[in-house]
């Protein structure tokens, strides 16, 4: 039953999927619908996973001039989540991120770079713990219409990239956790 309503959405709300027919304009981030997630090598043996919703961004928009787009998002390092709360408790502690002084972590583009249909690579600043530092994403456009539920023009893209986690002051469990972090984030943005 519910496949069939959401074809029967499509009717009326068709998806677009081509970057270029994006409607310009500002946008505000639906933390229901935006996550990063992020993962790094426990002991070489596994890829151990956790996420951060993501709290509040905005996106602008410029169809003729899609260089001149931008992003900021903001996320809540008390809020990560690896599914081990004693873990969370130690990810959050001053000798990781210190969630206590540094509750907000950051991404604010400086740079945007076309990189074929409805991909980007996306430079910008990453701030952790009060450290900034440049990083560069992989983006790819995946759609954008009218939702259906809101009925609010959305766009929504996905992104990854991997940083270094001692570039940030994360220096605990050095020879137990890789030194690398991949980053994914998926999110949906509403028109202001």
């Amino acid at each position: 039953g519910l496949a069939g309503c959401a074809s029967v959405a499509r009717t009326f709300f068709p998806l677009n999927t081509e970057a270029t027919r994006i409607k310009p304009g500002d946008y505000s981030l639906d933390p229901d619908h935006a996550k990063v997630i992020f993962s790094v090598s426990h002991l070489g043996f596994s890829t151990f996973y956790g996420r951060l919703p993501v709290a509040s961004g905005r996106l602008t928009l410029d169809r003729e001039h899609p260089e001149a787009g931008s992003v900021a998002v903001r996320l809540e390092s008390k809020a990560i989540d690896t599914g081990n709360a004693t873990l969370d408790t130690s990810l959050r502690a001053p000798a990781m991120f210190d969630s206590e002084h540094f509750p907000e972590i950051s991404f604010i583009s400086t740079a945007l770079l076309l990189a074929g249909d409805n991909r980007a690579s996306l430079t910008g600043d990453l701030t952790i713990k009060g450290i900034s530092k440049p990083v560069t994403l992989d983006v790819t456009f995946t759609g954008s219409g009218i939702n259906p539920a809101t009925r609010d023009q959305t766009v929504g893209f996905s992104a990854s990239g991997k940083v270094d986690r001692h570039d940030f002051g994360l220096d605990s469990w050095s020879g137990f956790v890789g030194d690398e972090v991949s980053l994914i984030m998926s999110a949906e943005f509403h028109r202001s």
